[in-house]
């Protein structure tokens, strides 16, 4: 079973395991500033330096074959972002990015 699994759909090598855990830590530092200026514009805190001493928690939670261990190289990374309760819906689909 293991060999035709290799044949039909090969995980994908260490470099892009590589590849995409910096892309996850790339997008928890971008949802890290995103919350801050979020938290300055609904005047949470006065300014970003405020924000970010405020550590604002936020999360990123990933699924799928990335999680258990099987991505191959045509895999996407199934990801689920937490945000503090005053980031809205509406916030995420139209602010981040």
């Amino acid at each position: 079973l293991s060999s035709l699994l290799d044949r039909v759909a090969p995980l994908e090598p260490p470099s892009r395991q590589q590849r995409r855990e910096a892309l996850l830590l790339e997008l928890t530092h971008l949802l890290r500033e995103w919350i801050c200026l979020v938290a300055v514009n609904k005047q949470r805190v006065v300014d970003m330096d405020a924000a970010r001493e405020a550590g604002f928690c936020c999360g990123i939670q990933v699924s799928g074959s990335y999680k258990l261990g099987v991505a191959n190289e045509d895999s996407d990374i199934d990801t689920v972002c937490l945000l503090p309760e005053f980031i809205t819906k509406d916030d995420f689909f139209t602010g981040f990015y």
